[in-house]
């Protein structure tokens, strides 16, 4: 009641200017923060953690998926999400990605409206379950035109960095200039807006599977080739590596007759295996090594997926770490390191 009445307060402040717009968004850990404009009513959870609530659009699980909850085919309706400033991509797994067919039978996002807000949180405007922002509005929106096809999709995040930091400080001094309140936060807000849709040929629901930005592997289920892998190893001539799983022994994972192949480190489940390359003739001079990454279970040298998701040109060294039984990979870029977290 007490953070009601301050709310209330805080909004029909006579200090606040007409172009900013209050904003009050849920607090998910560990999903985030970040609400939909609506919902399909699965189940009686809290709103937006429901079985079809925003937070499945973020729960990295493509099995899952936020669908909107207005009459129609959810064209208008939108989400937002606090995001990170080191954002580079944005990776959606669009419609509904638990089978091909339910992907089929709901509708699939055909085009995206972005837009960047600037949220300034005033000291103590929270509650246990949400935040409440006063929000400013980046001068340009974007447009990302999604491909109809059960995969996931990385495209470059388009909001200029350099600009969007500007464009914070100047909303933080005019917040300054215009409220009597000590600032509790500043966020981002991303707002993702359905202005097109590939028709579902059952169901007038649209579907967003997974958002995720750069730092994040998703596994897909549909993608694997082999499970229960019980061994990596290479053949005599180092060339060619090699796995055991259920499908059978020696299946060749990777083959390069050009080249000598070593194993540097598999993950403790063995569905992940770092290895380095080197030319079979050496000669005299430097020789150049490289390291690769590869996916045991989908059978796939996953370098340049990689690269793709977290929007930098990655290179070796790898290295596996764990952070709370999560299994991250560390490498470097031209400018610095980073990490992945692998699912």
């Amino acid at each position: 009641m007490i953070w009601l009445t301050s709310l209330l307060l805080f909004l029909s402040n006579p200090l606040i200017s007409s172009d900013w717009q209050e904003l009050s968004l849920f607090d998910l850990p560990p999903y985030g923060i970040m609400k939909a404009t609506s919902e399909l009513e699965g189940n009686d959870k809290e709103p937006d953690q429901g079985k079809y609530g925003v937070i499945r659009a973020f729960d990295k699980d493509y099995s899952t998926a936020w669908v909107e909850g207005k009459d129609g085919n959810g064209i208008h309706q939108s989400i937002y999400i606090v995001v990170a400033e080191n954002r580079k991509t944005i990776n959606i797994f669009n419609g509904f990605g638990k089978s091909p067919e339910l992907y089929q039978k709901n509708n699939r996002v055909k085009k995206l409206k972005l837009s960047c807000l600037v949220a300034i949180n005033p000291e103590g405007y929270v509650s246990e379950t949400s935040i409440s922002y006063q929000t400013l509005a980046y001068e340009e929106d974007y447009f990302l035109n999604l491909k109809d096809t059960f995969a996931l999709q990385s495209l470059t995040f388009p909001f200029p960095s350099e600009q969007l930091n500007t464009f914070r400080d100047s909303c933080i001094k005019r917040f300054n200039n215009e409220f009597n309140y000590d600032i509790g936060r500043t966020d981002f807000i991303l707002k993702m807006e359905i202005i097109d849709i590939y028709p579902g040929n059952q169901w007038d629901d649209t579907c967003i599977s997974e958002i995720f930005f750069n730092n994040l592997y998703l596994h897909n289920p549909y993608n694997e080739r082999y499970s229960n892998i019980t061994d990596i190893y290479l053949n005599e001539e180092e060339n060619t590596l090699l796995l055991d799983s259920d499908k059978g022994n020696g299946l060749i994972l990777f083959e390069d007759t050009s080249s000598v192949i070593q194993i540097i480190e598999f993950s403790k489940d063995k569905r992940w295996v770092i290895c380095i390359r080197m030319p079979a003739d050496q000669g005299e001079g430097r020789v150049e090594t490289e390291y690769l990454l590869f996916n045991t279970q989908t059978g796939k040298l996953m370098n340049e997926r990689l690269a793709g998701i977290s929007g930098e040109n990655i290179f070796g060294p790898f290295f596996f770490t764990y952070q709370q039984n999560q299994l991250f990979l560390e490498y470097t870029t031209p400018d610095d390191s980073g990490f992945i977290e692998l699912h």
